[in-house]
């Protein structure tokens, strides 16, 4: 029996609300219902192919959003959605003819834009990319993240000037971004506005080293340490992680009633203390300005073997990070002339700079030390030779809304 377009109409408008409020079995009902009378109507298909995305029938979902694009080749959103899809799963080369396709079609839609820009970025086609993103903050000024992501294609690019530009107008929406300020530091100093960049990125003041001291409980400080060595070294949640090669990270250590961990977080709570009442004195500081009213902790532990070592890396979600140091190789000593296992901060990645070096500062690691800074700061650490293993707690401080 025919549906008059009246009914079909609206009940496709109540399926994509109760899609959006992520009733999914109440939509998926109604998306059969109108494809029961109106086969080929796409916008149904297509919002049915996400729904079976989302509910894990990928096979299903390229088949009916396929489907809408058939009966209505030039539906922009269908080819956005295929491309979606098709890139979560693995397909990404697939996916970037099917966003160029939606983008082609959508020239004023500023998610298209900014999802097949991000696509060519991710597929390290930069050049293409830069052009597509520029599109979609004309189209979007207020999107922080194509402005991010602008910003950082266009340090590759050797391009500072429009790259700050990029970054300053996300930061004037969200001035605490670890992200946003991060970047702007490369920028800063590409630019050779070393006063600036010296202002945000103090390493001497705003990285601050502090022993722990006491035993905690236990017979002295290296029982401690060994007890935690243990917790992370035999942890059952190590896996691999992207910041950290020839090693591996946990998931949460906190959450446990392991007596060295729980007084491990004691003291780090109490370190948060200190840093919330030693900020820098000028309200208008990003880190400053960040202070959390309230917040939450993050940790996890790293273990790293021979060879092992951290690439250049921020904390993007948190407001201040650090690593407490539970057990060293060797080679971590004052006298290595190539500070071996050491961490150092201020430097960013590599392929965003083009004629000139930040500030940095190298700072040794001392079992039992907690070193804590803004977690828009850039850090990696120096690859070791030593036999024992390098392992650390590390954690984020993030504000809570």
């Amino acid at each position: 029996m025919d549906m008059p377009a009246t009914k079909i109409q609206g009940d496709f408008a109540a399926a994509a609300q109760l899609h959006q409020a992520g009733r999914l079995a109440e939509a998926e009902a109604i998306y059969q219902s109108i494809l029961a009378c109106a086969p080929a109507h796409a916008d149904a298909l297509r919002l049915l192919g996400v729904l079976k995305h989302q509910s894990g029938d990928h096979g299903a979902a390229v088949r009916l959003i396929r489907q809408a694009i058939a009966h209505e080749p030039g539906n922009a959103k269908a080819h956005g959605n295929l491309g979606y899809v098709l890139s979560a799963l693995g397909r990404k080369h697939d996916a970037l003819g099917s966003l160029a396709e939606g983008a082609a079609l959508a020239p004023t839609d500023a998610a298209t834009q900014f999802n097949h820009a991000s696509l060519l970025a991710e597929l390290g086609r930069d050049a293409e990319a830069i052009p597509v993103y520029r599109r979609a903050v004309e189209l979007a000024p207020g999107n922080v993240v194509a402005r991010l992501n602008l910003g950082v294609l266009l340090l590759k690019a050797h391009a500072p000037r429009e790259a700050l530009s990029h970054l300053d107008a996300a930061l004037a929406a969200q001035p605490t971004d670890s992200a946003l300020l991060a970047n702007r530091c490369i920028a800063l100093c590409e630019l050779g506005h070393r006063d600036e960049l010296a202002r945000l990125a103090d390493l001497e003041t705003l990285v601050r080293p502090a022993a722990i001291g006491a035993a905690r409980g236990y017979p002295n400080l290296a029982a401690f340490n060994v007890d935690l060595a243990d917790y992370v070294a035999t942890n059952v949640t190590l896996r691999e992680q992207q910041t950290t090669v020839h090693g591996l990270d946990t998931k949460e250590l906190f959450d446990t009633d392991r007596n060295s961990a729980r007084a491990l977080k004691a003291f780090i709570e109490a370190q948060i203390a200190v840093r919330l009442k030693s900020l820098p004195a000028d309200p208008t500081h990003p880190f400053a300005r960040g202070r959390p009213a309230k917040y939450r902790i993050e940790s996890w532990g790293v273990k790293m073997w021979r060879q092992g070592f951290q690439v250049a890396h921020i904390h993007y979600k948190a407001w201040l990070s650090g690593v407490y140091y539970v057990q060293l190789p060797e080679v971590v000593r004052d006298d290595e002339p190539n500070h071996q296992g050491w961490i150092s901060f201020g430097r960013g990645p590599d392929d965003l700079y083009a004629t000139t070096s930040p500030p940095t500062r190298l700072v040794r690691p001392v079992e039992g030390m907690l070193i804590t800074f803004p977690s828009y700061t850039w850090h990696r650490t120096i690859p070791f030779d030593g036999v024992k293993e390098r392992i650390s707690i590390a954690f984020d401080v993030i504000p809570i809304a």
